[in-house]
């Protein structure tokens, strides 16, 4: 994965500090098997990430640049007509 992606809004998910630090520098199909066992309590309240799972589990294995620049277009596209109001 290129470095200008890490930080990309499309590769990044908010929770607790926490979680976080359970996950640490993890892979991302590792970090997806965390969120659903040891840290499932963790996340059970936090509907977005639930959201982010059952939509892109099946990429998770494979998450590089393509998913990541497009989760950031989707997310761009939510704020703008959902966050912003802006057609």
């Amino acid at each position: 994965m290129e470095k200008e992606v890490v930080d990309n809004i499309g590769n990044l998910l908010v929770i607790s500090f926490r979680t976080n630090s359970k996950l640490g520098s993890l892979s991302p199909k590792k970090k997806l098997e965390k969120l659903e066992g040891d840290c499932a309590k963790d996340i059970e309240n936090m509907l977005y990430v639930q959201e982010f799972i059952n939509k892109y589990k099946k990429s998770i294995p494979s998450w590089g640049n393509t998913n990541i620049e497009s989760r950031a277009k989707e997310l761009a596209k939510l704020s703008y007509r959902k966050v912003w109001k802006i057609s």
